[in-house]
C-alpha cells in the first residue's frame, strides 16, 4: 500500500511540474495522468478489499455474535434450573464455521456441568448462530460459565 501511495504521489508530481505551470497537467497529457492516476487508486482499493476478505474471523466478532445471543441463552439455562436448581458450572464448545458465517459442526469440548439435556438443548441453539462472512472456513472454542 505504501508503494501505491508512494507511486501515486510520484505520478501527480510528475504530471504537475512538467508542461505549462497553470495547470495541473502538462499540456496534451491531462487525461493520461488522470488515468494513471485512477488506475493507481483503483488497485489500491481492490489491494484493501482482496486483504480484508483474506482476514479471518477475530475472537471478538465471535464473542459479539454469541453476547448478542446471551438472553436466550441464559433462558435455556434457567430453564434448566427448574429441574435442577443447583445447575452451575462452565462448558466450552469447539464449532466450525464456513464461509458463509454457519455453524457447521459443534460439541462440547470440556465441561463440568452433569446435566445432558441442558447441553443438548444448548448446543442445538448455538448451531443456529449466524456469523459474519469470512474467506474461508474456520474452527473456534468458546468457554461460557454459568451461576446461579
Amino acid at each position: 500500500m505504501k508503494y501505491l501511495y508512494c507511486l501515486f504521489l510520484v505520478s501527480i508530481t510528475a504530471c504537475s511540474t512538467s508542461g505549462n505551470h497553470s495547470t495541473p497537467y502538462p499540456s496534451g497529457k491531462s487525461h493520461e495522468c488522470r488515468n494513471f492516476a485512477a488506475s493507481l487508486l483503483n488497485m489500491n482499493r481492490q489491494a484493501t478489499a482482496a486483504k480484508k476478505a483474506e482476514t479471518p474471523r477475530r475472537n471478538e466478532e465471535i464473542e459479539q455474535v454469541i453476547s448478542c445471543h446471551h438472553v436466550h441463552i441464559y433462558r435455556i439455562y434457567e430453564k434448566s434450573m427448574l429441574k435442577k436448581a443447583r445447575l452451575a458450572g462452565k462448558v466450552t464448545f469447539a464449532f466450525s464455521i464456513n464461509k458463509n458465517g454457519t455453524v457447521t459442526y459443534l460439541r462440547v469440548d470440556s465441561t463440568n456441568i452433569k446435566d445432558g439435556d441442558f447441553l443438548a438443548d444448548l448446543s442445538a441453539y448455538l448451531k443456529t448462530l449466524q456469523f459474519n462472512s469470512a474467506s474461508h472456513d474456520g474452527v473456534y472454542r468458546y468457554p461460557i460459565e454459568f451461576m446461579p
